[in-house]
């Protein structure tokens, strides 16, 4: 399904990707996979997935997409070279966009505009 994709889309590193029900990460991971093959920095990697969203239901699985898609990350930064305080930097950020961009709520229940829980 991805690669049906134009190849432009993948260059433009913000890009926004959702997946509204993203289980364990499975699509999610390899399009932060494409996306990182045009970083040329940590940022560039950061700025890539900051553009990444998904939602979903079940907790095991929102956590285990996160991890997946941090490890993709710290695979980037491990040949980079950092140092290890602008690694611990690169990592608090990652972590924190992470916890924005990956939720784990009901699909119906969640207000995709504003990025928050819908009000009752």
């Amino acid at each position: 399904m991805l690669d049906k994709i134009p190849e432009e889309d993948w260059k433009d590193i913000t890009k926004t990707f959702l997946d509204s029900t993203c289980g364990n990460g499975n699509f999610l991971v390899n399009i932060y996979e494409r996306k990182l093959k045009w970083c040329n920095s940590v940022n560039d990697s950061l700025i890539a997935l900051k553009s990444i969203y998904g939602t979903e239901l079940m907790e095991d699985n929102t956590n285990e997409c996160r991890n997946r898609l941090y490890l993709l990350f710290k695979e980037f930064c491990d040949n980079r070279n950092l140092t290890e305080e602008q690694f611990k930097l690169a990592k608090s950020k990652c972590i924190n966009i992470l916890k924005h961009n990956i939720v784990c709520t009901d699909t119906f229940k969640w207000d995709y505009e504003n990025w928050k829980q819908c009000e009752s």
